[in-house]
């Protein structure tokens, strides 16, 4: 960051010149400095934000494959999956249970 020394010229009101012309630059200075921390700022949100994007796309991709599975495994064993789910449901209703009293 740039600064300039103070004027040792303090005729005709140079001083004050001199001064507020200083303070402006710095002021400059430092707002290009914010701005250039805050396009960093920006780039590294979005460098993550298309990370998590990846690996969200990943994990739907996922989820899908374990839902097809399942869809595929009720197909073929209607009898075992409605067991399955029966015993499932007796299971959770014993614990909600379990919990109330």
């Amino acid at each position: 960051m740039a600064t300039a020394k103070a004027p040792t010229d303090y005729k005709n009101g140079k001083a004050k010149a001199t001064t507020a012309e200083s303070i402006k630059a710095t002021a400059k200075d430092a707002g290009d400095s914010l701005k250039s921390a805050l396009d960093d700022g920006r780039a590294q949100v979005k460098a993550h934000a298309d990370e998590l994007a990846d690996v969200a796309k990943g994990f739907e991709q996922e989820l899908s494959k374990y839902a097809d599975d399942a869809k595929t495994f009720v197909r073929q064993n209607p009898a075992t999956s409605v067991a399955i789910a029966a015993g499932v449901g007796l299971l959770l209703g014993a614990l909600i249970n379990g919990r109330r009293s």
